[in-house]
Order: structure tokens, then sequence, then C-alpha cells
């Protein structure tokens, strides 16, 4: 079956038009994705002082996005390790403070990163008293 040439031009600027209209909605789509996505901190933390706990078995993707939005809303942030192996760097062991409730007085905001070892912890089925001293 063929068409008349001005159906089939008709046809074809139709088509056109879509995809046009198609390609721009994408483009706006992409664009707003990227501007929230590289929005800037919500809140003003500089100044503030904020002490991350971690034990072995913490939540990888809960440590690293908490640790980055702190520190991009200017935050100084600090890592504790509850265990010495936890997998990745920190800056102060518990092992080595003296008093932890002086360590907490120091922060504005302390938090506790949690995970299947944290859960294991709290509930009771791994007892190695790094909960009891994270409550001091």
């Amino acid at each position: 079956m063929k068409f008349k040439p001005e159906l089939r031009n008709s046809y074809v600027s139709k088509i056109t038009i879509a995809v046009v209209i198609v390609a721009i909605v994408a483009i706006i789509g992409i664009a707003l994705v990227y501007m929230f996505s590289q929005a800037g901190p919500k809140y003003d933390l500089k100044g503030k002082k904020v002490l991350i706990v971690i034990f072995t078995g913490y939540n990888d993707i809960e440590y690293s996005t908490t640790k980055s939005y702190l520190a991009k809303c200017g935050a100084e942030v600090t890592v504790l390790a509850m265990h010495k192996g936890v997998g990745t760097k920190y800056d102060i062991y518990v092992g080595d403070i003296k008093d932890i409730n002086r360590l907490a007085d120091q922060y504005d905001a302390v938090v506790f990163i949690g995970g299947p070892g944290v859960y294991s912890r709290v509930i009771g089925e791994i007892k190695d008293g790094s909960v009891e001293k994270a409550q001091k």
C-alpha cells in the first residue's frame, strides 16, 4: 500500500515532532537528576564536631554516605572504631581511650553506624564487650 505524498509527509512530520518532544523531555529529566545529585549541603555544620562510631560488620553504604554528607555540610568528622579490624580507616580506637564519656563530651553529635555486626552485638549474639563500652 502506497501513501499519497502529502499523507506521507504528514506522518513523517508527526513522527518527527513526537521524537523531538521525547528527546526534550529526556534532556530535561537528565538535567533535573544532575541538578539534584549535585545540590549542595542542606545544613550548615561548619564548626560542628561529629563522632562516627563503627563496629566490625558495619553497613558500608550507611557509613560512607553519612560520613561524606557530614563532611559536605562542613562538619569535622572523626571515626571511632570499636574494633581494630573494622575494615576501614579510623581516627580513634576505643581501646586507646581512658574516659569515653569525656571523649563524647568533645563532640556536638555522636552517630552510630548500623549493620549486621552492630545488630548481632545489640541483641547479644556476639558478646565482645563493645556495646558495653559504647554505652558508658
